[in-house]
């Protein structure tokens, strides 16, 4: 889903300007906070994501597990 890597040059350059953290440092702190990381695997088959193109800690998961841990947590994001 990188056409040609447009998308992350242009993510990049916007957060440059806007001194913002890059995308690897803000995964390296959630990844010291052992958040977890899930994927809706119905979205992914609509998007064309294959596993292999995902971060190796993501967890691939259907909406009924999704809502179980999200009752659970104390924060959820969904995107």
């Amino acid at each position: 889903m990188n056409i040609f890597g447009i998308e992350q040059k242009m993510l990049k350059k916007m957060m440059e300007q806007n001194d913002k953290p890059q995308l690897k440092d803000f995964l390296e702190g959630v990844r010291k906070k052992n958040i977890k990381f899930y994927a809706g695997k119905s979205s992914m088959e609509v998007m064309g994501f294959q596993e292999k193109e995902l971060l190796p800690e993501l967890e691939i998961i259907k909406v009924d597990k999704y809502l179980q841990e999200a009752t659970k947590s104390d924060i959820q994001l969904f995107i």
